[in-house]
């Protein structure tokens, strides 16, 4: 309104980014007196789950979790965290701003809550055809048995169910072997459901093949039309490490505009993956204008201005993202935060402190590999063979083929053969390896490893 009041409609309509990034503001302003509170905060990332709640539900939770969790639902009203949604006042949800920003913070549920919750659906399931439920826990009830794969009455079912429940999965990123097969379960009676709905069933389905880097991905993406097309061969692409690939169909998905501003995202993603940080910086700063409250496009940004050809501007804009990322509260954004924090030491503080921080990080946020490899990007970078052996070893304490695989590690161990005498050997295998790098990355790291070879001594040095 103050934007419209100042300079008009139309001006307003061109600074909409302005007005996006005002209510993330204001979504974390609002919830920083929380922020103390863990048991509010707890119980805020549970309701913030669903699309609405009843003070049904509220009570059932009560009871089975016996903590007073209605007066948190009253101080999230009185603070328009909450709001109602019918003049009786039975039907409450999150404010939509907050929940959005509640969700991309992947706040954990606390186990009570999700046992009260497994509770509620055992005896939804049982009683469902008392008509002792409103709708809202119909929807909460359907949805979590379909995510726990309870047998569900079918005539409950309807496709909206469905959809919500394969979104919820394919978010958490560790079912998507459930995503996958409730999705082929539905798309069993596709002719039954509306084209949309079923469009989106199947592009979920092609994200979990991808991720899980199954074959059947070529299979059903041919049933995927449009811009949607080429955007999922690309994702397929940087899944499986092809990143030139993966470049080439981004490029085309970008054209489309229905696929554009997730193109760009991918994009910065590929070509940082692909060390062509020069290449990837204007789209990484369009990137943050449009979602500058997003930590993934943050720390993009923070990694091309970082690794890019530094500038006098280079400090100052780097301080800038620190600040930006620190204003968001999720534990993505606070381990994102500790990498990046590591990393601006080292460039601009004493190496020492700064592997001082990264390994705060990797004790702080040891559940994700991404501090260790951040840990693995500033060894290399001095050459510190130690440290480089270190952080090898730590990869190896995790699952996930990423962390253990890869082109840092791929690299780290090129460069270990140099600083052993074998530099010959390792600039040889540099073409086969690394590959998916950009050729002027390939050709900077190959005189690395000259350098390496020429004075392997050097490779205990903080």
């Amino acid at each position: 309104m103050d934007l419209i009041q100042d300079k008009g409609l139309q001006s307003a309509l061109n600074e909409r980014n302005e007005i996006a990034n005002y209510a993330s503001n204001k979504a974390s302003i609002c919830l920083e007196k929380y922020t103390e509170d863990r048991k509010a905060m707890e119980f805020l990332a549970f309701i913030a789950k669903f699309e609405f709640i009843s003070t049904d539900f509220i009570e059932y939770v009560q009871d089975k979790s016996k903590e007073d969790v209605f007066a948190y639902l009253q101080q999230f009203i009185l603070d328009a965290v909450c709001e109602r949604i019918d003049p009786i006042g039975n039907y409450y949800r999150v404010n939509e701003i907050l929940r959005d920003f509640i969700q991309r913070g992947n706040n954990p549920i606390p186990q009570k809550f999700s046992l009260v919750l497994d509770s509620f659906v055992d005896d939804f399931l049982e009683n469902y055809d008392s008509g002792n439920y409103d709708v809202s826990e119909y929807q909460i009830a359907l949805v979590e048995a379909l995510k726990s794969g309870k047998e569900t009455p079918a005539k409950l079912l309807i496709p909206s169910h469905f959809l919500k429940t394969i979104k919820d999965l394919y978010a958490g990123r560790s079912r998507l072997r459930d995503v996958v097969k409730l999705a082929k379960r539905v798309l069993q009676k596709s002719d039954y459901y509306d084209e949309h709905i079923v469009q989106d069933i199947r592009y979920f389905l092609c994200q979990a093949l991808a991720r899980l880097k199954d074959e059947d991905f070529k299979r059903e993406v041919q049933k995927i039309r449009g811009p949607e097309h080429n955007f999922l061969f690309g994702f397929y692409h940087r899944m499986n490490g092809n990143y030139q690939k993966a470049y080439e169909y981004f490029l085309k998905s970008l054209e489309a505009r229905r696929t554009e501003q997730r193109s760009r995202r991918e994009l910065v993603l590929v070509l940082t993956r692909m060390e062509a940080f020069e290449k990837a910086l204007t789209l990484a700063a369009d990137n943050y204008t449009k979602y500058p409250e997003n930590p993934h496009i943050i720390q993009s940004y923070f990694l091309c201005i970082y690794y890019a050809n530094s500038n006098d501007n280079t400090q100052q804009q780097l301080d800038e993202l620190l600040e930006a990322i620190s204003r968001i509260s999720s534990e993505t954004a606070y381990e994102m935060k500790a990498s990046m924090n590591a990393l601006y030491h080292y460039k601009f503080g004493k190496k020492l402190d700064a592997f001082e921080l990264i390994d705060d990080a990797i004790v702080q946020h040891n559940k994700v590999p991404y501090p260790v490899l951040t840990k693995l990007d500033m060894a290399m970078s001095s050459n510190n063979k130690t440290k480089i052996q270190d952080a090898l070893r730590a990869l190896e304490a995790f699952s996930s083929t990423q962390a253990r695989s890869g082109m840092k590690v791929e690299k780290a161990e090129l460069l270990l053969l140099a600083l052993e005498g074998k530099a010959h050997r390792a600039i040889s295998l540099v073409e086969v390896k690394l590959k998916n790098l950009a050729t002027p990355a390939r050709q900077k790291f190959t005189k690395i490893l000259e350098e390496a070879g020429k004075s392997p001594t050097r490779a205990e040095h903080a």
